[in-house]
This record gives C-alpha cells, sequence and structure tokens, in this order.
C-alpha cells in the first residue's frame, strides 16, 4: 500500500528522493521510520538505547497502521456512494 503524495511530509519525501538518488531505494514509510530514527538519534546526541529504537519501530508501525485503515474506510465509502 501506498502513502497518498497529498499525505507526505516535505523532509521524508526528500530523505527518500536522496536515498533513492544514492540508490538506496526503500517506500515512504520506510522512509519516514529511518528519518525519524536519525532524528531522534541525532536529539539524543547520539546516546539511543535499543528499548529507544524499538520504542520508535512500534509507533511508527502503529502511525501506519492506523493511515492504512483510515485510507481503506474512505476509499470504501467514496466506491460505495458511486
Amino acid at each position: 500500500m501506498s502513502v497518498l503524495n497529498k499525505d507526505r511530509e516535505r523532509d521524508v519525501e526528500y530523505f527518500r528522493l536522496a536515498m533513492t538518488l544514492a540508490d538506496i531505494q526503500v517506500n515512504y514509510e520506510t522512509a519516514d521510520l529511518i528519518y525519524e530514527l536519525h532524528r531522534i538519534h541525532k536529539r539524543l546526541g547520539g546516546k539511543m538505547t535499543v528499548k529507544d529504537a524499538v520504542k520508535i519501530r512500534a509507533k511508527n508501525e502503529e502511525k501506519w497502521l492506523e493511515y492504512h485503515r483510515e485510507k481503506s474506510k474512505l476509499e470504501f465509502k467514496k466506491d460505495g456512494e458511486e
């Protein structure tokens, strides 16, 4: 499942594009996770723990599960209206 362009954050999309240009192929959701891990790692001054990383991963996964649930509901409603 993909993330709609209108729902993409500019900084994450530029980060994803930079990775693509460096021949590192990742989807938007993966780029979002890497971007968030890097942002928090930097904020913590490089002192990120495994526990921190696991929490970030879980939060990111829940964010995208919820996004796709809501997106599916909207698509289902839209299809039902026609």
